[in-house]
């Protein structure tokens, strides 16, 4: 079974793919979108190797390590600033608000898992489930699929945010 810091880890680079496809379909938002992938994709991986680990913030020297937030405790920020996005899609845009809204229930269950314990492991039943991701908000294509959960997690799998909005 997946921790919740391999589950942190799988939420936060499907956010991360997210944010890939809207700075690519959407020059505005470009820089920002990119950025946020990629400290997304940073965080993920921090998390999934060293979830108790810190990392020293050059901006505070003053900061002893100790008092420095773990990877697992990033990774929960990270998680809900994604929630509170997806969330502000979901109030605009009517025809997302549930997807988005579930989305960011994941995301908010999820921050408060890995930062209250990180190594503990995730209890998912093994069952199929169908799921399928909108198209449209940020341009890219609707899809919907089966697979088993538990294969899904413990392979490392997921949608990767290419399908466009939702989870």
């Amino acid at each position: 079974m997946p921790t919740h810091s391999q589950l942190a880890a799988q939420l936060l680079r499907d956010a991360a793919g997210f944010f890939q496809t809207i700075g690519e379909q959407n020059e505005p938002m470009r820089e920002q979108m990119m950025e946020n992938a990629s400290v997304f994709g940073e965080v993920a991986t921090l998390v999934e190797s060293d979830p108790l680990g810190k990392i020293k913030d050059p901006a505070q020297p003053d900061l002893d390590e100790k008092d420095a937030p773990t990877h697992a405790m990033l990774a929960a920020q990270l998680l809900r600033d994604a929630a509170s996005f997806f969330q502000t899609i979901g109030e605009q845009n009517e025809q997302l608000r549930d997807q988005m809204m579930e989305n960011a229930a994941v995301f908010s269950e999820v921050a408060m898992l890995v930062e209250n314990d990180p190594l503990a492991e995730i209890q998912i039943p093994v069952h199929n489930h169908s799921h399928s991701h909108e198209g449209g908000c940020c341009g890219g294509h609707g899809h919907s699929h089966d697979h088993e959960v538990e294969d899904d997690h413990q392979h490392g799998e997921s949608c990767g945010g290419k399908g466009g909005c939702g989870h």
